[in-house]
């Protein structure tokens, strides 16, 4: 099991699971209700509801916070006002600590086992000709915590990026940053196209959907 998996079963949630991204395509439909809807809500990062409910729903059940807490950051976890679980790398402790944050909280001590044990959990599940060197982004990762229960629960992602672009901002809640940007400077992860075609052959074989 993992992190996520075993909170979710121990809470009895893990009927239906909502993975919320930050990619702008979630504004084109108004899923907020059907994302509320899910025993379990997971948003990503710094992923924000209000103001967005009609699109991105208001629930929050566990913050997944792939990043580490840089300054641009700050502001938004010093007012996050939220009854979830926040789920982040241990180095992350220092700064939430030092803005207050009082939550449910679990920390990852070996985080870098987390996001590259990622591609080879999944790859029991789909076909990767060659695991890439560099692992995945936040969302991918998340999805290979649920690796347990695929088969079992309704595993639904909202608001991923599914198809290349090079235009437009990054996220849906405009924080200035473009995606251009993203794609020039594409150092650390693994390709764009791999996570695509990868989250495509996981919702060939059933085991999520992809809004």
């Amino acid at each position: 099991m993992s992190v996520l998996s075993d909170w979710i079963i121990e809470k009895g949630s893990s009927d239906s699971i909502a993975i919320v991204g930050n990619a702008p395509k979630i504004l084109e439909r108004e899923d907020g209700a059907l994302i509320d809807a899910h025993s379990t809500v997971i948003r990503i990062n710094d992923g924000r509801s209000v103001g967005f409910e009609k699109h991105c729903g208001a629930k929050t059940d566990i913050r997944f916070v792939g990043i580490p807490i840089k300054e641009r950051y700050r502001k938004f976890f010093t007012d996050l006002r939220e009854p979830s679980l926040l789920v982040t790398r241990r180095a992350n402790k220092i700064v939430l600590d030092e803005l207050g944050h009082d939550g449910d909280s679990v920390y990852i001590d070996d985080y870098s086992k987390i996001i590259n044990s990622a591609l080879p959990t999944l790859s029991k599940f789909v076909s990767i000709a060659e695991i890439p060197a560099k692992p995945p982004r936040t969302g991918i990762v998340i999805t290979s915590l649920l690796a347990p229960l695929f088969g079992k629960s309704k595993i639904t992602l909202f608001g991923f990026e599914t198809d290349l672009r090079v235009t437009g901002l990054e996220h849906y809640y405009n924080d200035g940053r473009v995606f251009q940007k993203v794609v020039d400077n594409w150092q650390s992860h693994c390709p764009m196209e791999f996570e695509f075609g990868l989250l495509h052959d996981l919702q060939a074989r059933n085991y999520i959907d992809i809004r």
